[in-house]
C-alpha cells in the first residue's frame, strides 16, 4: 500500500523535484534540520523532514554533523534555496553560492 501525501516523508535518495513536490502537497516553505549536540541527532522542523534527518543522524556517510541545514523555496521562482551551517565555534565564516543540478537530496547533501 502506498503511503497518502500526508505519510510521506523526505529522504536523501529523493529527487530535487520529489521534495519540493511533497513540500508543496505539505503547505511547507521554508524548513530546517538543526543538530543537537547532546543528543546527537538532528531535529526537523516539520514531520515532513523527519525521514531526512533520520538518514543524516545515522550515519550518512557524507554528513559532518552540520549545526544547521536551511531550505526555503523561492518565492517568485519556485526554486530550491540552501544554507549550510558546519561550524559557528570557528568564528566568523566563509561562504559561497553555487548554481548547480543535483541529481537527489543526498547529492546537495554533501
Amino acid at each position: 500500500m502506498e503511503a497518502s501525501s500526508s505519510e510521506r516523508i523526505a529522504r536523501t535518495d529523493d529527487r530535487p523535484s520529489t521534495f519540493v513536490a511533497g513540500l508543496r502537497e505539505q503547505g511547507i516553505r521554508r524548513g530546517y534540520l538543526v543538530w543537537d549536540h547532546d543528543a546527537e541527532t538532528l531535529h526537523a522542523s516539520h514531520p515532513f523532514l523527519d525521514g531526512l534527518a533520520r538518514e543524516l543522524s545515522e550515519g550518512y556517510r557524507d554528513f559532518d554533523r552540520h549545526e544547521g541545514v536551511f531550505f526555503e523555496l523561492g518565492g517568485t521562482s519556485g526554486a530550491l534555496l540552501f544554507a549550510f551551517v558546519h561550524r559557528t565555534v570557528r568564528g566568523a565564516g566563509a561562504g559561497g553560492v553555487r548554481f548547480w543540478s543535483y541529481t537527489t537530496l543526498g547529492d546537495a547533501l554533501r
